[in-house]
């Protein structure tokens, strides 16, 4: 457990951490997604969001809108800040119908972008492992 004292008036305020015990639906998620310090707050929280997800997970952005609080405006600027640093990847396609559609990669740390061939965004740090911080 985390402990931390904050003195207040004459005696200690004591903040802890309380945890559910894990049995099933959990997920393991680097620490270096939540301590990016170059993402906000809710781009954090949004790609640790997706990150609980399966891997063949298919990113809709009306889908995401539908399931949380944010607006279309709110969920596309988080969106377009975890694919400038690198944690999205989107790839535009042309569908047997001529219309167009989207590939979007979701990556656990912009590092891995290079071992799948993706582009590292503008910004990027070179050479991070995904296990740094």
């Amino acid at each position: 457990m985390t402990e931390n004292r904050v003195e207040h008036d004459e005696e200690p305020l004591r903040f802890r951490i309380f945890r559910l015990e894990k049995k099933e639906r959990y997920a393991r998620i680097a620490n270096s997604v939540f301590e990016d310090g170059r993402l906000s707050w809710e781009a954090r929280g949004l790609q640790g969001y997706l990150l609980t997800k399966p891997d063949d997970w298919q990113v809709r952005l009306f889908d995401l809108i539908a399931r949380g609080p944010a607006g279309q405006h709110k969920v596309r600027r988080m969106l377009r800040e975890l694919e400038e640093i690198g944690y999205l990847h989107r790839k535009r396609v042309r569908r047997k119908d001529g219309t167009f559609g989207w590939i979007v990669i979701v990556l656990e740390h912009p590092s891995l972008a290079l071992s799948l061939g993706l582009a590292a965004p503008f910004g990027s740090p070179p050479g991070e492992s995904p296990t740094d911080g």
